[in-house]
């Protein structure tokens, strides 16, 4: 190995009298890059992850949030339609809304929470299926509504009768009503994403009452 006085390049030589001229710099520069990358790829993961973590897990409460009022969406839709066709079968007999309430209380599910139902109501609908002015019956779940049976329902009636369980007509000689029920419910968040809001959820359903004879 040879050094040039004027260039302070090295010289190295082979056997064959070949020279290869490596400058000392860039051999120090290339073997302190060498050193640093795989360090510095180390770092560089390090820093995605923490940039890209917290997105992820937003995203992520943000499906369990929307799955769980989803569910109770569904919830609410399917005792909607367990009340309608109770109340189909009960027609204008004598405790005819209790038949009704019990339905709904049935279908109402876990993981529904039943305290924040805010209301049932029992309706006379058109052929269209939107309720008639003036005809129903609207429930709050609180007190206690009593039922024929010494049996009770944990709901009060809200108001007066609007649709009178002896005027509902459940006969072909006086005409079929159309019978409604509708589910008010106040959806509470369970995440972190979710936590201290509410959504309201209403769902609700007809049917022709089934005829007597």
């Amino acid at each position: 190995m040879l050094a040039d006085a004027r260039t302070g390049v090295a010289v190295a030589c082979n056997v064959r009298r070949r020279c290869r001229v490596e400058d000392r710099w860039s051999m120090l520069r290339g073997r302190l890059v060498g050193r640093a990358t795989p360090h510095r790829a180390r770092g560089q993961g390090l820093v995605e992850f923490a940039l890209t973590l917290p997105i992820f897990m937003a995203l992520m409460t943000g499906v369990i949030e929307f799955g769980f009022l989803y569910n109770n969406i569904l919830t609410v839709q399917y005792a909607a339609r367990q009340g309608v066709s109770a109340a189909a079968q009960a027609g204008g007999v004598d405790g005819a809304d209790c038949t009704i309430l019990k339905a709904v209380e049935k279908a109402l599910s876990v993981p529904i929470d039943k305290t924040r139902v805010t209301s049932v109501t029992i309706f006379r609908s058109d052929a269209n299926g939107d309720p008639v002015p003036g005809a129903a019956n609207v429930y709050a779940r609180t007190g206690t509504l009593d039922c024929p049976g010494d049996e009770s329902e944990p709901y009060s009636l809200v108001g007066t009768e609007g649709y009178a369980q002896q005027d509902r007509k459940d006969s072909i000689a006086e005409g079929l009503d159309v019978v409604g029920v509708r589910i008010g419910y106040l959806y509470a968040g369970i995440t972190p994403l979710g936590a201290g809001r509410t959504w309201a959820v209403s769902d609700g359903a007809t049917l022709r009452m089934e005829p007597k004879q």
